[in-house]
């Protein structure tokens, strides 16, 4: 073993050590991500840039974040709550494990159950909205409809349809 200078040596383990545990959003940004308006994910593909327009919804899955767009899926090494901070007024929560893209946002629906779901243009399938976030999702909802001409409320039984388009 060689000897070594107690500050170069503890400068060289500061800088491996900020290499191989980075937060997430220096993480992508150092992962090639120029453009503040894509999100960048490592696929056995490479580096795939997914634009934020197309992103409809992030869900946790234990550990890892499905990111769902407009051409399919990606898995990320993140938390939904770096990607709330990051994108701030893009997204909204709507469940723990669950943030969408405001931009879209197509149906707040309440089923025969009693349980609200929102349900995004281009995807098929309905995300749960939990008790604790059905409260602000309204009062979003509500506001984007008064900014919005084309937005119209429809109530139908038990069912609860609140369409919205930006």
């Amino acid at each position: 073993m060689k000897p070594c200078d107690a500050k170069r040596c503890l400068r060289h383990w500061k800088d491996r050590a900020s290499e191989s545990c980075p937060d997430a959003c220096s993480q992508r940004r150092r992962a090639g991500q120029q453009d503040a308006n894509s999100l960048s994910a490592r696929t056995r593909r490479g580096l795939e840039l997914v634009p934020l327009n197309e992103i409809r919804f992030f869900q946790t899955d234990l550990k890892y974040i499905t990111v769902r767009h407009e051409n399919g899926e990606v898995l990320i090494d993140d938390t939904l709550r770096d990607l709330e901070n990051e994108f701030g007024d893009k997204v909204v929560r709507i469940h723990r494990n669950a943030l969408v893209m405001m931009d879209h946002l197509g149906v707040l629906e309440r089923d025969a159950r009693g349980y609200y779901q929102v349900k995004m243009r281009g995807v098929d399938e309905k995300l749960a909205v939990s008790r604790r976030h059905v409260s602000g999702l309204r009062k979003l909802v509500q506001a984007l409809q008064s900014r919005s001409d084309s937005g119209t409320l429809t109530i139908e039984g038990s069912h609860v349809c609140l369409f919205f388009w930006l």
